[in-house]
């Protein structure tokens, strides 16, 4: 299984995403989205799982959780932006 992990994007989706991650099953952001639109790009990728980081604030990414629990194959990957 691939998967895309990327983190800190901070509103801006890097072109160059889109070859590194095409031929992932999976993306996982860690934070700090900032544009919702960024999400929206990685999507058009593979599925996406995010969690909010502490520039996430507003009501846009209001929705995104602290963590997440993703299965990856026969692990399960824990997705996070600070342990703080």
């Amino acid at each position: 299984m691939r998967i895309g992990l990327v983190s800190d994007t901070h509103g801006h989706f890097d072109p160059r995403l889109v070859e590194l991650f095409a031929r992932c099953e999976v993306i996982l952001h860690a934070g700090d989205v900032v544009k919702p639109a960024v999400l929206v790009a990685l999507a058009g990728i593979a599925p996406v799982t995010a969690v909010r980081g502490n520039n996430d604030d507003g009501p846009s990414l209001a929705h995104l959780p602290e963590t997440a629990l993703v299965p990856v194959g026969a692990l399960t990957a824990l997705v996070v932006h600070d342990l703080g």
